[in-house]
């Protein structure tokens, strides 16, 4: 995926500053991160990497198992390594 474009869905997500939870099982449909990307996933996390006020990216984080669906405290782990990225910005 280096050296290749985000998908304008992504960038939208970055750019609303939101974070977010997608589980296909549930009737969510993934957001797709490089363009022209068939890469497959059935759980989704991403987390804005906020520091300083600006965003500098997102941490994202995919499952394929279709039987699972992430909880609350993946959520909370994705949102920490997104707090220790931005640390590093700062």
């Amino acid at each position: 995926m280096i050296g290749r474009n985000i998908s304008e869905d992504l960038q939208n997500v970055i750019n609303d500053r939101r974070s977010v939870v997608v589980s296909r099982m549930d009737g969510g449909t993934i957001i797709p991160i490089i363009d022209g990307d068939d890469f497959q996933s059935e759980n989704q996390i991403i987390v804005p990497v906020i520091a300083g006020g600006d965003c500098f990216g997102s941490l994202v984080v995919f499952d394929k198992d279709k039987s699972t669906r992430f909880g609350s405290g993946d959520v909370k782990f994705v949102q920490l390594g997104a707090t220790f990225l931005s640390k590093q910005f700062e």
